[in-house]
C-alpha cells in the first residue's frame, strides 16, 4: 500500500466537543471568505458583460440585467461543482476527515482551494501530520519518528481499503457552493473593480483574441499584475486598445447599470 496523505493533521484538543466547537468556528470564518470570494466574481461578471456591451463585444438585444446575467452564470458554474470531475474556478468546498487512534484525534483536509488550505493550518489547534511512505521524513523528523507515523495512519486507515471517509467521520467545513452566489445588487457594488481594472481587462481580453503574434503567449502573462511593458509583444497595440475602449466604457458602474435600467 502506498501512503500519500498530503494533508494530514493532528487535532490538538483531546475532547471532541471543543472539536466541533473549533471546526464551527471555522466554518463561520471561511463562509465570509468564501462569500467576499463570489461577491468579487459576481461583481467582475456583471462589470465585464456592461463594458463588453460598450464596446460591441458582446449585443445585449434582450435588455439583460447584467447582475441577474452573472447571477445565472455562477448559479449554473456552481451547480456544475458536485457533477464535474474538472477543477472549477468557483470550487471552494472544503472537508475534513476525524480519526480517533489512542488518545489523540487526526484527520486529513480535503480542499483545492489553497488559500482555504492555508486558513485551515494556520489555526494553533492544528498541526501538520502529513505522511508519504515513499518519501524521506519532512524537515524536523527523524526516521524513527517518521516510521512510527506511518504505523499510525496505516492503522487508522487499514479497513473498508484505506478509504478515509469510511474509517472515521467527515465534518463538512462548506455549505453548497451555489448558497454563496450573491442574491442582491447591493452586495457586488462594494466589489466593482476600478475603472483602470476594467480597462486593462477588456483591452487584455480583445488583445489576446484579436493579435497573432500573442497566440503562444500564456494569458497570465497579460494579467493586471503584471502589466504589460515597452517593447513586449503587443504592446503597442494594446495601448491602440486602451486609448479605443478607454472613450467608451463608463467610469462608474451604477446600480441602475447593473440592474439594466
Amino acid at each position: 500500500m502506498s501512503t500519500k496523505i498530503y494533508d494530514g493533521f493532528m487535532f490538538v484538543p483531546k475532547n471532541i466537543a471543543v472539536i466541533n466547537k473549533k471546526n464551527q468556528e471555522f466554518r463561520h470564518k471561511i463562509d465570509k471568505y468564501i462569500t467576499s470570494e463570489f461577491n468579487k466574481f459576481s461583481a467582475a461578471i456583471a462589470s465585464n458583460f456592461i463594458d463588453n456591451c460598450c464596446c460591441g463585444i458582446e449585443n445585449n438585444e434582450k435588455n439583460t440585467s447584467p447582475f441577474f446575467y452573472a447571477y445565472e452564470y455562477l448559479l449554473q458554474e456552481t451547480k456544475k461543482v458536485k457533477i464535474s470531475p474538472e477543477r472549477s474556478l468557483f470550487d471552494y468546498s472544503c472537508s475534513a476527515t476525524v480519526h480517533l487512534y489512542k488518545d489523540t484525534f487526526y484527520g486529513m483536509l480535503f480542499c483545492d482551494n489553497r488559500k482555504i488550505n492555508e486558513m485551515w493550518f494556520q489555526q494553533e489547534w492544528i498541526k501538520k501530520f502529513g505522511y508519504w511512505n515513499n518519501t524521506d521524513p519532512l524537515d524536523g523528523i527523524n526516521y524513527k519518528d517518521w516510521e512510527k507515523r506511518g504505523k499510525i495512519w496505516d492503522k487508522i486507515l487499514k479497513d473498508f481499503n484505506y478509504v478515509p471517509s469510511m474509517n472515521g467521520f467527515t465534518a463538512e467545513l462548506t455549505r453548497d457552493m451555489s448558497y454563496y452566489v450573491p442574491f442582491s445588487v447591493e452586495l457586488i457594488i462594494p466589489f466593482i473593480p476600478s475603472y483602470d481594472k476594467r480597462l486593462h481587462k477588456i483591452s487584455e481580453y480583445y488583445l489576446y483574441k484579436e493579435f497573432d503574434q500573442l497566440k503562444d503567449v500564456p494569458k497570465e502573462y497579460l494579467s493586471f499584475e503584471n502589466w504589460i511593458k515597452e517593447g513586449n509583444p503587443g504592446f503597442e497595440k494594446f495601448i491602440e486598445i486602451k486609448n479605443k475602449f478607454a472613450q467608451k466604457i463608463p467610469k462608474e458602474i451604477t446600480k441602475e447599470m447593473l440592474l439594466g435600467k
